[in-house]
């Protein structure tokens, strides 16, 4: 079974309306029930709110109120957000004659909002929120290249040139000593004395 609820119609579409056994209530041929599935004080209960003939799905939204259930007098009261589910069986309703024991499946409606789930039917996974992209971090600026200090040329200092040192004088070699007579001869001399020279022995 289907569910479509708009316009004031609730349309409840599925497959056996045309097969299932007919009878005749109130000299009327019918061959299904309508069930809602409300919660009343509290309590979740089932129950039978109208009769389907052959072929027929659609039924007046105004037939599912509290009036027309046989044994629940506090629900539906139809406020948005108020869930509900709707499914069609045989007659099973107020002791008539049954036609066939078989039940469609049923659809849980969300008044206001629709169709939340479909008995037989794998619900969809809800999407999985995607992560927020992770913030690419600020690049850190780049260091800017200590500026070397200019060097200078590598030129080694001129250096002053030495004073050519000169060369070293030769010591002045020592005078031979005379010869003792020589010698005596001089120290006369200088004393201004004669002097008398003879060859030695």
């Amino acid at each position: 079974m289907n569910l479509r609820i708009g316009g004031g119609i609730i349309n409840m579409p599925f497959s056996a309306t045309n097969t299932w056994p007919r009878v005749t209530i109130f000299g009327t041929s019918v061959n299904a029930n309508a069930w809602g599935i409300v919660k009343e004080n509290g309590v979740w209960k089932a129950g039978t709110w109208d009769y389907l003939r052959p072929g027929g799905t659609s039924k007046s939204e105004g037939a599912f109120s509290p009036s027309h259930f046989l044994f629940i007098s506090g629900a539906p009261l139809k406020s948005p957000g108020d869930l509900y589910g709707f499914f069609v069986s045989g007659i099973a309703r107020a002791g008539f004659p049954h036609n066939i024991t078989q039940r469609s499946n049923y659809v849980v409606y969300e008044w206001g909002k629709g169709v939340v789930f479909v008995e037989g039917q794998t619900p969809e996974p809800e999407p999985e929120p995607e992560p927020e992209p992770e913030p690419e971090p600020e690049p850190e600026p780049e260091p800017e290249p200590e500026s070397e200090p200019e060097s200078e040329p590598d030129s080694e200092p001129e250096s002053e040139p030495e004073p050519e040192s000169e060369p070293e004088s030769e010591p002045e070699p020592e005078p031979e000593p005379e010869p003792p007579v020589l010698q005596g001869a001089i120290n006369l001399l200088l004393e201004e004395q004669p002097v008398s020279v003879s060859d030695p022995a």
